[in-house]
C-alpha cells in the first residue's frame, strides 16, 4: 500500500512539473493517474500534452500512442466503477 501510495505522489508530482499546479483541478486527474498507474507516466503525459495542444480528448492521444491498449481496457473499467449508481 504504501508503495502503491508513493507511485500516485511521484506521478502527481511529475504531472505537476510538466504542466503545472492547475493540473491538481483537472476533472481528469483521478484517470490521469489510474493510467500512470497502470501503463507508465511517459504515454499519458505525452497524450494529455497533444491533447491540450490539439483540443482533442487525451484519451484519443492515448490511443494513438499504440502503446496504451492495456491502459485504455483499465481505464473502461475504472469508468465502470465510478460511475454513478441509479438510486433505488
Amino acid at each position: 500500500m504504501k508503495a502503491a501510495m508513493l507511485l500516485q505522489n511521484y506521478n502527481l508530482e511529475m504531472l505537476a512539473k510538466v504542466f503545472g499546479k492547475e493540473i491538481l483541478d483537472d476533472p481528469n486527474l483521478e484517470l490521469y493517474l489510474a493510467a500512470m498507474y497502470n501503463g507508465g507516466p511517459g504515454p499519458v503525459i505525452e497524450a494529455v500534452r497533444r491533447a491540450r495542444q490539439k483540443e482533442t480528448d487525451w484519451r484519443q492521444e492515448l490511443r494513438k500512442l499504440k502503446k496504451t491498449n492495456e491502459s485504455l481496457e483499465y481505464l473502461k473499467k475504472l469508468d465502470y466503477l465510478l460511475k454513478p449508481t441509479p438510486s433505488q
